[in-house]
């Protein structure tokens, strides 16, 4: 079975609300946890084996529909672990068959907004866009911005 990706995986510690026994040495089912959504997905574990509460291992990791997280990934996103709780913690370490090209993900750029959560990571790009368009001098900021702020349950008009 050919992974989608290779993670670096922490798992908590049963203290921590991890789990009490080691993973299975084959694969582990669990649930992917990125920027609040769920993916089912399979830690493939032959060539890692077990992993005790509180380990840490590179695992390749598969997904059951990867065509609906895959694209969205870039190497250094974090995400979660999850079972019935959590149970641990990762870094995408690298994409296998990236669809957008072998260096997806390598630039400084995706590097850095790897780091951060989908928002932030949409904020900034459209704030490095605008400084670079102002600097070739294709955008001007306007000479006047109006905001119209709203009480709930009020319209503009009253």
């Amino acid at each position: 079975m050919e992974p989608d990706l290779r993670g670096s995986l922490q798992f908590y510690s049963e203290s921590a609300g991890g789990r009490k026994i080691a993973t299975p040495s084959d694969y582990l089912g669990c649930i992917f946890e990125y920027e609040g959504e769920n993916f089912e997905c399979r830690l493939l574990l032959k060539d890692v084996g077990p992993i005790a509460p509180g380990g840490r291992a590179t695992v390749p990791i598969k997904f059951l529909r990867p065509e609906l997280v895959k694209q969205r990934l870039h190497v250094g996103n974090r995400f979660r672990l999850r079972e019935a709780r959590t149970i641990g913690e990762g870094t995408v370490e690298s994409i296998v068959n990236d669809p957008r090209g072998s260096n997806a993900g390598d630039s400084p750029m995706d590097q850095c907004l790897g780091q951060l959560a989908y928002g932030d990571r949409l904020e900034r790009v459209l704030r490095m866009r605008a400084r670079a368009a102002e600097f070739r001098g294709e955008w001007q900021q306007p000479a006047h911005q109006h905001w119209v702020h709203l009480r709930p349950g009020r319209r503009h008009d009253e």
